[in-house]
């Protein structure tokens, strides 16, 4: 008799709806989706030509849209979501190295560093120890810094320290760093963690770039709300100037080099060789 009924199409269309129920239940319930979508096959390709398979098809059709949402759920869209910020991890470096540029721009023009302020062409003045600069836009409009000194572009935020007295990062945006220090600081950091991106960089005047992962701090870097301090990802105690190295940072994270190497500038600096110098990257503008 139980072969009889396994003779049955009808049997085997139960049963795939019984899986599919169980698969309800189950934490990973949505495997069974698997088994009664061969199932169904299996029925309609025994089933007699003139007899009725709608119910075979509905099943069927259940089976491969479970299958197509857990796909998308668990497939689709954590890749898109991976890509989007590679994509991003990608630009933020770019864009710290645009900055690299503009800074050498504006450090050969004035002998100092600059910051965001400066840098995007907007005047300091208003600022009680800001020069008589007539300043010229070396970044595209994208980086014109907002609240706080901060730039937005392409999910990640920007900032810039610049040197205070005794080495110190200033946190004024507008304040201008000590004349003839071209030391400086740049970061870039996810606006939305986890969704814009996943790391934080630093780069200085020597094109030290290191990175750090978010999850390595609670909480973490966070657009307007949660900037990093200037010494961020700088050993413990180190000023602006040094050189950053690969180790615990002072906010506590474990930084390392970007790629995993040094790169030809900061090798050069490294061996006391002279600085290389930058042609115009992609989101600069022409130095006057």
């Amino acid at each position: 008799m139980h072969e009889q009924l396994l003779k049955r199409p009808g049997t085997w269309v139960a049963t795939a709806q019984g899986l599919l129920a169980l698969g309800v239940l189950l934490p990973h319930g949505w495997a069974l989706a698997v088994p009664a979508a061969v199932l169904c096959i299996g029925a309609m390709n025994r089933a007699p030509p003139t007899a009725p398979k709608g119910l075979a098809w509905a099943t069927l059709s259940t089976a491969a849209l479970v299958l197509l949402a857990v796909f998308t759920v668990r497939v689709a869209v954590p890749n898109i979501v991976s890509a989007g910020n590679s994509a991003n991890h990608t630009l933020a470096v770019s864009t710290l190295r645009t900055i690299l540029w503009a800074e050498d721009t504006f450090a050969r023009q004035t002998g100092r560093a600059g910051n965001l302020v400066e840098l995007a062409g907007q005047s300091s003045a208003g600022h009680p120890s800001a020069p008589d600069l007539a300043p010229s836009a070396l970044l595209r409009p994208e980086l014109a810094p907002l609240e706080g000194g901060i730039s937005v572009y392409s999910g990640y935020a920007y900032r810039i320290y610049v040197a205070g007295p005794g080495g110190t990062g200033l946190s004024d945006p507008r304040a201008p760093g000590l004349a003839g220090s071209r030391a400086f600081l740049a970061y870039a950091w996810p606006v939305l963690p986890g969704k814009s991106g996943l790391r934080i960089y630093c780069l200085n005047e020597h094109e030290d770039i290191l990175e750090a992962d978010l999850s390595a701090r609670t909480p973490p870097y966070a657009g307007f709300e949660r900037p990093p301090a200037w010494d961020a990802c700088l050993s413990p105690g180190a000023r602006l100037g040094d050189r950053a190295v690969p180790g615990t940072g002072a906010d506590g994270a474990p930084w390392r080099l970007w790629k995993g190497r040094p790169t030809r500038r900061s090798r050069g600096a490294s061996d006391g060789a002279e600085s290389v110098e930058m042609s115009p990257p992609r989101g600069a503008t022409s130095a006057p």
